[in-house]
């Protein structure tokens, strides 16, 4: 087994696409596949089905993923031992986070972090939970920040809890919810509402809510910062709690009853290598919001 041959069949098991993997490596797709039809002729197995243009592991396929991460990461952990300060780590981390999260908990813990680091840049990538575990599982994201219920089954993630924020409602002044007392999802129904995007596990819990009482939704307005529409009166939002107060005044906020939560955690994939930038971010102490809990 060469390590060129080990470097391709992890890329296209990443990816479950030749093309996509040898576009990524820069190679040839020709050479991409030669390669590892090579690699299963030498371990005399066959590492993956063949689906039209896409790629499924077998599960011989799946137990040489779980090893060929483990080496590809000591390789790369010995590179970065000989060219790289461990206790000055430089360069730069490309993270994926919440859009609720980069306008609230980031903007107050990275100034700390970057104290503590001055010599790593933080790549963000606002993404959804589904989009962020894709892109991990891609390599486009040495890590994540979201929904703790974030995993598939397609990947192994190592996670850090960081904390738990309440889930409320927001509504314009004015809004039969803007009253006294807290809301209760049996009377979300007949509400237009104002949501992120689909696969934001907020949404998805909106949207649990209102089958609960037997109705669907009425999202009127999708965006990642829902808040404003809120405050301009184009409807109401389930949101959580530090986002729609980072509004003021403009918005009313009530809690739910019973109350709702969202754990939030940062991830990365199992096993595999993180540069000098990822490591410290990953290993840094973040903060609890004082709107969370932890």
């Amino acid at each position: 087994m060469e390590l060129r041959q080990l470097r391709y069949f992890a890329e296209a098991a990443r990816l479950s696409h030749f093309t996509r993997a040898a576009e990524r490596l820069n190679v040839a797709q020709p050479a991409l596949s030669q390669q590892i039809r090579a690699l299963e002729r030498e371990l005399e197995v066959t590492l993956f089905e063949r689906r039209g243009r896409r790629v499924l592991l077998t599960a011989a396929g799946e137990r040489l993923l779980a090893q060929t991460e483990v080496i590809l990461t000591e390789v790369e952990r010995a590179r970065a031992q000989v060219r790289e300060v461990p206790e000055d780590p430089g360069g730069t981390t490309v993270v994926g986070a919440l859009s609720s999260l980069v306008t609230t908990f980031l903007p107050a813990e990275l100034p700390v972090f970057h104290r503590r680091f001055p010599q790593v840049d933080v790549a963000i990538r606002e993404q959804t939970t589904g989009q962020m575990l894709r892109r991990l599982r891609e390599g486009d994201l040495e890590l994540a920040i979201g929904d703790d219920r974030l995993g598939d089954g397609s990947v192994a993630l190592a996670r850090r809890p960081l904390f738990t924020e309440e889930l409320v409602v927001a509504a314009p002044p004015g809004h039969r919810f803007a009253g006294n007392g807290d809301v209760a999802p049996g009377d979300l129904p007949g509400a237009h509402f104002v949501s992120y995007q689909p696969g934001s596990g907020v949404r998805e819990t909106l949207v649990a809510l209102l089958r609960s009482e037997g109705h669907e939704p009425h999202i009127a307005y999708e965006s990642s910062s829902p808040e404003q529409l809120v405050a301009h009166g184009l409807g109401v939002a389930l949101m959580p709690r530090m986002a729609a107060e980072a509004a003021g005044g403009r918005v009313a906020v009530k809690s739910l009853r019973p109350p709702r939560f969202r754990k939030i955690a940062l991830f990365t994939v199992r096993d595999r290598y993180l540069s000098s930038a990822g490591e410290a971010f990953w290993r840094h102490q973040w903060g609890t919001p004082p709107a969370a809990q932890g």
